[in-house]
């Protein structure tokens, strides 16, 4: 009996070529200016204790086949990594475990580079970066300080420094000529003024300043979240409750930019549902404002206010009420106490109190009821609104659930009413956007601290020559505002006590960090010049390189992440230290790796776990996830396991009958949800290609997949075939030329592959390596040359397995990944003849067959496609060449 030669020996080889991949392209040759250039990127992984799961793996294995296929078309390629080591989840973890954040940090990257080493990705490994090395956020301070030192000129639509302005003012004093501020005032009053309403004046110009604002504050955290950051009024991360809460915050000014975010879409490359989130989210609409109404107090005028619609057709023809917000500047002309804090903490999201005020509708003359509200167009900031229940949803909500009449009566419209109230009212269009300001402080320890120290509560930054400002070691976390030690010695430049602070020499600090996303927006620039500590980066060095060819990442990044850097990188352009206004050409995002997810219902309240009931809807409870190694069949969920590894859940009742069951639910496989799987467990199981081939293999890149492991056997019986037909014929490999249907077959794959590698359709090009192997392994092709051809293609997604057989079988001295990509004949893609197929007199089907083959070889290709294998063709019967008949017996 003959042994079954099976690849068994994968493990020895991976281990081989993960280490000879590891390095490969920092041993290119440097500035290699005769070959193009392509900068491929990932987005920024944050690395997190669990380490990295299926679906970080996709990004950068689309990446890697994308970087050997441009290596191989002689391209310079530059594909780096590095982690966002900043932020939140570190520190919250680290204050579980009471350990230091940069201890965690250090142990996570160590396991996502072992990770990322058993996959044979080919990274540039020189240029690693961290956002917690003080190296690399002493820069993310410079852009802080030039931020807060810039203004914004709307009229000349340029970048100048404060100092600019200041000099205007001291010189020419302000005119109103700007949008920031609205009072007037001579240069005589302004050198008046004390430093206190200087700075107050000045804060509205500056890209980056600080003012008061109602933000999400965690207790337990001790720090501001994000929209983002929170689910059901609870904090992600630990499941902590939320208050409102006014403070103190600095602020980035993005408005300037925004319609320019919108106009430059034509300079990039971006899918269209990407295109139109960023567009939805910076959210630009047209309004109509009234200057001038009066408002009437029992039938006397009183005062004037303004007025938004966004429908003119509406306000003239129908009439609802008119609502003023408490956050409007004419709320105080109503005289009307309201404790702010009351709707602040309320259950209830607005309320709605009715005055005595009227308006005078202009179509109709009949007065029209005021409300007091805290309803308002929060994205618009707009604060006095004229309801309109016909064409806002959310409107006619607010008018259904306050029980506002609504007179259903329409008045005729007349133009010349219309006409009169334009020029009497002064009616005019304004543009307004609903994305404002960037929160940008956060009111943690693990994260970039903000270089700013104050002087009798004036902002001024710190030098840029005495950066970094280092974060101080501690033993237990905390906020900056905890520390003892958080004060600036100006003459020693360090960090001091703050008992010592005296306002004449120390001065406090700031006490805010900045947002996690700080560092993780620039940093596609400092990878090009990383080790350069004199600037930001050389001008010279990073604008050969730019724009970004190709840039990968999640989809749920687009409106933030993506959108900052491109207001970065605008902001870069203007103050003329780069040459482009888009950091990333294209922008491709990978699709979600859907996953089973278990939980359970919690009562927080009352201490109580719920068994899953499909009669019963859980409404009112929240969702605990429930790690798969805690399950028994049939989604039944081991209790002593899970209460002994889950000790906070000790004095928790558990309410179930027979068996206490488990939700079973297919979602985005996540580390919060506990349903995640370590790519490191296939590997070790079925190798590093067929894990690589499984995941492209699943579907479009760009589309939702459901992970399985039902068909990676197929995947590897392929790459097993592959294996065996080169150990099996390895000594009948022969060098001879190929015929012309050999050279047609290899010329029509190469450029296959080719064109599904530019149209991103990986998964094609895997089925399409399939069927080619088949007509190799079907008609007995041992022609070294053909092979070497399938090999190099094979190697673009297997590398491994493509290594070993070009240097264990095919015997050639020189590596795959040095070699270059096929190059295929035109004259093999000529048009093709139709005729008619018959087998045994018998209609089959429509061929279309290349003029260059010859009878021998439509023999062969009619064989391998329409007829049985095991069938013995008798003779073919070539009819006024236009129909083939064969018959068999």
């Amino acid at each position: 009996m003959k042994k079954k030669i099976i690849i068994n020996n994968f493990k020895k080889y991976d281990k081989k070529w993960n280490i000879f991949f590891k390095n490969y392209l920092n041993k290119q040759k440097k500035n290699n200016n005769k070959k193009k250039k392509y900068y491929i990127l990932n987005m920024f992984p944050y690395p997190s204790g669990k380490g990295l799961h299926i679906g970080h793996t996709l990004g950068y294995i689309i990446s890697d086949i994308i970087t050997r296929y441009k290596k191989m078309s002689n391209y310079n390629v530059f594909n780096p990594i590095g982690y966002d080591t900043f932020g939140l989840p570190t520190e919250y973890y680290s204050y579980l475990k009471n350990k230091h954040p940069l201890f965690i940090t250090k142990k996570n990257i160590f396991n996502f580079n072992k990770q990322l080493n058993n996959l044979s990705i080919l990274f540039n490994k020189k240029k690693i970066l961290y956002t917690s090395n003080p190296k690399y956020y002493k820069w993310t301070q410079w852009i802080f300080i030039k931020l807060f030192n810039s203004w914004y000129d709307y009229k000349k639509k340029k970048i100048y420094k404060i100092k600019n302005i200041i000099n205007k003012f001291s010189t020419k004093g302000y005119n109103k000529k700007y949008y920031y501020y609205n009072k007037k005032f001579n240069a005589i009053e302004w050198n008046k003024y004390d430093l206190k309403k200087k700075n107050k004046i000045i804060n509205k110009f500056r890209l980056l300043y600080k003012k008061k604002t109602y933000i999400n504050w965690c207790n337990k955290l001790q720090t501001v979240l994000s929209n983002e950051e929170i689910y059901k009024n609870k904090s992600i991360r630990g499941g902590f409750k939320i208050k409102y809460k006014k403070m103190n915050q600095w602020f980035i000014r993005i408005t300037p930019y925004l319609n320019r975010l919108l106009k430059d879409f034509k300079l990039i490359k971006y899918p269209k549902n990407i295109k139109k989130l960023q567009i939805k989210w910076i959210g630009k609409k047209k309004w109509m404002k009234f200057k001038n109404l009066y408002i009437y107090y029992k039938n006397k005028k009183k005062f004037k206010i303004n007025l938004y619609i966004y429908k003119y057709n509406f306000f003239f023809k129908n009439y609802t009420c008119l609502i003023i917000s408490t956050f409007s500047k004419y709320f105080k002309l109503f005289k009307i106490k309201i404790n702010k804090n009351i709707f602040l903490n309320s259950k209830k999201r607005f309320f709605f109190l009715k005055t005595k005020y009227k308006y005078l509708h202009p179509n109709n003359n009949k007065y029209i009821p005021i409300y007091i509200s805290n309803y308002i167009y929060y994205e618009y900031n707009i604060n006095n609104i004229y309801l309109d229940y016909k064409n806002n949803i959310k409107d006619k909500k607010f008018i259904i659930s306050n029980n506002i009449k609504i007179k259903k009566k329409i008045y005729i419209y007349q133009k010349n009413i219309y006409l009169k109230y334009f020029y009497k009212h002064y009616l005019y269009n304004r543009y307004k956007y609903k994305l404002k300001d960037i929160l940008f402080s956060r009111q943690k320890y693990w994260g970039e601290p903000i270089p700013i120290y104050y002087n009798n509560n004036i902002p001024f930054n710190i030098k840029i020559k005495n950066l970094p400002l280092l974060l101080p070691k501690i033993k237990k976390i905390k906020p900056l505002s905890k520390l003892n030690n958080w004060a600036w010695n100006f003459k020693k430049k360090k960090i001091v006590n703050n008992n010592k602070i005296n306002n004449y020499n120390i001065f406090k600090l700031d006490n805010n960090i900045m947002s996690s996303w700080a560092g993780s927006n620039w940093y596609f620039l400092k990878y090009l010049d990383l080790n350069n500590n004199k600037k930001i980066f050389c001008n010279k060095k990073i604008n050969k390189w730019l724009p970004i060819n190709i840039y990968i990442g999640g989809a749920e990044h687009t409106t933030g992440h993506l959108l900052y850097s491109r207001f970065l990188t605008k902001f870069f352009y203007d103050i003329n230290i780069l040459n482009i206004k888009e950091p990333f050409y294209k922008y491709i995002y990978q699709g979600i790796i859907l996953h089973n997810s278990y939980y359970i219902y919690k009562n927080a309240k009352k201490k109580k776990l719920y068994s899953y009931n499909k009669k019963y809807i859980y409404k009112e409870y929240e969702k605990e996830y429930i790690d798969i190694k805690y399950l028994k069949k049939n989604n039944i969920l081991n209790i002593k396991k899970f209460i002994y590894k889950n000790k906070k859940f000790n004095n928790y009742k558990l309410i179930y009958k027979k068996h206490f069951y488990c939700k079973k639910k297919l979602e985005k496989m996540s580390k919060s949800k506990l349903n995640t799987i370590n790519p490191n467990k296939i590997i070790n199981k079925y190798g590093v290609d067929v894990y690589r081939l499984y995941i492209i293999f699943l579907g479009p890149y760009n589309k939702n997949k459901i992970w399985n492991t039902n068909n990676i056997k197929g995947i590897k019986i392929f790459l097993n075939k592959i294996y065996l037909y080169f150990y099996k014929n390895k000594k009948k490999i022969i060098k001879k030329k190929n015929n012309k249907w050999e050279k047609y077959l290899i010329n029509k794959i190469i450029y296959k592959i080719k064109k599904y590698i530019k149209k991103k359709k990986f998964n094609i090009c895997i089925s399409k390596l399939m069927t080619f192997f088949n007509k190799i392994y079907y008609n007995k092709i041992l022609k070294k040359n053909f092979l070497k051809k399938f090999i190099i293609l094979l190697s673009i997604f297997a590398p491994n397995i493509s290594e070993e057989i070009n240097k264990k079988f095919l015997k050639c001295k020189k590596k795959i990944i040095n070699k270059k990509y096929p190059l295929f004949k035109k004259k093999y893609f000529k048009k093709k003849k139709k005729y008619l197929l018959f087998i045994n007199n018998k209609y089959i089907n429509i061929i279309y067959i290349n003029k260059l083959f010859y009878n021998n070889y439509i023999f062969k290709y009619i064989k391998y496609y329409y007829t049985n294998n095991n069938n013995i063709i008798k003779n073919i019967l070539f009819i006024k060449k236009k129909i083939y008949n064969i018959i068999t017996y």
